[in-house]
């Protein structure tokens, strides 16, 4: 290294920073973490009772009976 770069020094240590524990930040990252798992499995929890529904209406006529009867 001292051949190519005459004026450059290398330097090697080992710097110890303070340590404060934030458990407020890893409450946060953690609910988020569940929630991010969470959220879309109660979202597509509603999509079998909407379908169910289009399918009840359509076995049943129920939208034709509606038609029939001015609604």
């Amino acid at each position: 290294m001292r051949e190519l770069f005459n004026d450059t020094n290398v330097i090697g240590g080992v710097n110890f920073y303070p340590f404060k524990a934030d458990f407020n930040n890893q409450i946060q990252k953690g609910l988020s973490l569940v929630a991010f798992m969470v959220f879309p499995l109660c979202m597509s929890m509603g999509l079998p009772v909407f379908l169910y529904q289009i399918v009840l209406e359509k076995e049943t006529r129920l939208i034709e009976n509606m038609k029939i009867n001015g609604m």
